[in-house]
């Protein structure tokens, strides 16, 4: 009876830790401060989204960084911190996204724990990578996505044991929100050194970037447009009483004869002797119908459209090439992001078979 209370209880204790004995960390961290920054920093949030768009619109995309460096700075000025803080600090350690290759050690036996926490970066794709560089320790590392409100919305653990070995994190959707990234070893007298890099990317077919892509479009076509020159007095287009149909209207410049020169002669037009109208007698001759026919213009004899309308249907085109284009972007973002996800899967489940197969072997 004894020996089954042992095995079940094994079971469950395995249910919460890792393979290293390392159990999942928690997501508390202590930056409450931030989480009022973002409700106070809309603007700035859409002005980086729109300026992110320029750039996207421009083909300079590797531009982002800076006015995304930029972004989050203006919002550690706002609580009074500043990224960067080394070890001797107290805390959490406060970074920018991206950081690259951020080293450190977590120091035995003190050391048991070490905390990142990010501003609101705008980035819609975080990566999160640690690399172990040295010390004979284990540790588990979790990661944690949270809104402006600090609760958390999405979390992954994983644990890492050997110097060399790395670990990564993908995720999506984080443009308004902040990260922490949590390290824990287990107390002993090993230390563990690492090295941490997390970067950003813009998702171009976001609903939001592509309306500023939009607006940016229509504000270049608006740059772009042809001025019209406005008509002057010096030239006045007159029509002439005898002109036929059709025909363009007779020009006269504007000539500059004085006020006081005198007015040529008028010769008076000779009188008019009226005809005698003679009234034809009614023809008993059936006339037959030679009245035109009135067609319906076809589409090729419909007169063109003006350029205003011209533009417009081209704009219209384009703005639904453009969401059509978005569209097929969003559903291939999707479906490779299934696809990491199924491997991730696959990935653990292996590792599980792997772990299951060594105690198999090891009992035996």
């Amino acid at each position: 009876m004894r020996t089954k209370f042992i095995k079940v209880f094994a079971i469950i204790a395995l249910t919460t830790t890792s393979a290293f004995g390392q159990s999942e960390p928690g997501c508390t961290s202590n930056f409450s401060k931030i989480q009022n920054v973002f409700n106070e920093s809309i603007i700035e949030y859409q002005d980086f989204r729109k300026a992110a768009a320029r750039l996207i619109f421009s083909d300079q995309i590797a531009d982002i960084t800076d006015i995304a460096l930029d972004f989050q700075t203006s919002l550690y000025k706002k609580v009074g911190e500043v990224a960067g803080n080394g070890d001797n600090s107290i805390g959490p350690r406060y970074i920018n996204i991206p950081c690259k290759n951020i080293t450190g050690n977590i120091v035995a036996p003190a050391g048991t724990e070490r905390t990142f926490v990010s501003n609101f970066s705008g980035w819609d794709k975080t990566y999160v990578t640690l690399e172990q560089t040295g010390g004979k320790a284990s540790a588990a590392v979790k990661v944690c996505i949270k809104d402006a409100k600090g609760i958390t919305v999405n979390e992954k653990w994983k644990t890492i044991d050997g110097a060399g070995k790395k670990i990564e994190f993908t995720f999506f959707g984080t443009e308004d929100k902040y990260i922490t990234v949590h390290i824990v070893k287990p107390l002993g007298v090993y230390d563990f050194d690492y090295k941490l890099t997390v970067t950003g990317e813009i998702n171009e077919t976001k609903e939001d970037i592509v309306g500023y892509i939009e607006e940016i479009k229509a504000e270049e076509a608006e740059k772009n447009k042809p001025a019209t020159t406005p008509a002057t007095k010096k030239d006045i287009a007159i029509p002439s009483k005898n002109t036929t149909p059709g025909a363009q209207p007779t020009v006269i410049p504007k000539t500059s004869t004085p006020s006081n020169a005198p007015k040529p002669a008028v010769t008076p037009k000779p009188a008019v002797t009226p005809k005698t109208v003679v009234t034809p007698k009614p023809s008993t001759t059936p006339v037959p119908n030679t009245a035109p026919k009135t067609e319906t213009p076809s589409a090729e004899t419909a007169p063109s459209e003006t350029p205003e309308e011209m533009e417009a249907r081209l704009k219209k085109e384009a703005n639904e090439k453009a969401k059509a284009k978005a569209k097929e972007r969003e559903e291939e973002r999707l479906r490779q992001e299934k696809i990491e996800e199924k491997k991730e899967e696959m990935k653990e489940k292996a590792k599980e078979k792997a772990k299951e197969k060594a105690k198999e072997g090891g009992g035996k």
